[in-house]
C-alpha cells in the first residue's frame, strides 16, 4: 500500500503550529486566569495514562481572530471539523473518541463559521512497521525523530500516527484513498512518503 504523509499549510483561517488557544470545560470570562493543565485532556499527556472520554461542553477559547482550517493539533488531542470527520466516516482510522466544541475568541463570539469537535488519535509504535532500510534518530534507544520511513508491512488503517515521536515526524500518516478523499480539506499539504523530506513536515 503507497502511505502519504500530512502537513500543515498555512493559509486564511489557517495558522502554522500551534493554535493561540486553550480548550476548557465551559466558557470563562476571565480565561486567562483559569489555568487549563489541569483539564484530563491536558494532564492524561503527561501522566501517560489512558485517554477518559471528552465530556461535553467544552469551548476552545482563542486569541487568533478566526478558524477556517479542518484539523489542528493542540497538546495531545487535535480539533477537527466536521468535514474532517465526514472524511473520516468513510473510513477505518485511528480516531477513537470526539465530541462537539464551541470555538470562540476571548469575548465570546465566535470565530468561525466551522463546526468543531475535540478528537482524540490514538498512536501507534513505528518499530512494528519500519522496514530495515528505515533510518531514525535515537536517543538511549528511543526513536524521536524519523530520517527515512519504509513501512514492511499494512497498518490496516486509512489514517493513523506514531506515538512518542517529535516534530513532523509525529504527524498524521494515512493511505492513497483517504488522501484522495481528504485533497480539499482546508489547511493541509498531503505528500507520497516515498518522497517525503521528513525534516520539513509541519506537523498536524
Amino acid at each position: 500500500m503507497k502511505y502519504f504523509v500530512i502537513s500543515q499549510a498555512e493559509a486564511p483561517g489557517a495558522p502554522l503550529g500551534f493554535l493561540n488557544a486553550a480548550l476548557y470545560d465551559k466558557y470563562y470570562e476571565n480565561s486567562e486566569n483559569v489555568e487549563y493543565g489541569f483539564f484530563s485532556w491536558y494532564a492524561e499527556r503527561r501522566a501517560s495514562r489512558e485517554h477518559k472520554p471528552f465530556p461535553a461542553g467544552m469551548v476552545l477559547i482563542s486569541k487568533d481572530k478566526s478558524y477556517s482550517f479542518d484539523i489542528r493539533g493542540v497538546a495531545g488531542f487535535y480539533v477537527v471539523s466536521d468535514e474532517f470527520l465526514r472524511v473520516c466516516n468513510s473510513f477505518t482510522t485511528c480516531v477513537e473518541d470526539f465530541a462537539s466544541i464551541e470555538v470562540v475568541a476571548r469575548d465570546g463570539k465566535k470565530i468561525s463559521e466551522k463546526k468543531y469537535s475535540a478528537a482524540y488519535l490514538g498512536g501507534l509504535d513505528v518499530r512494528d512497521y519500519a522496514a530495515p532500510e528505515s533510518a531514525f534518530i535515537e536517543e538511549d534507544g528511543l526513536i524521536f525523530r524519523i530520517k527515512k520511513l519504509v513501512m514492511d508491512r499494512e497498518v490496516g488503517l486509512d489514517l493513523f500516527r506514531f506515538k512518542g515521536l517529535h516534530a513532523g515526524s509525529g504527524t498524521l500518516i494515512c493511505s492513497e484513498r483517504f488522501a484522495d478523499s481528504a485533497k480539499d480539506l482546508h489547511g493541509i499539504t498531503i505528500q507520497p512518503m516515498d518522497s517525503i523530506v521528513w525534516s520539513q513536515v509541519k506537523r498536524i
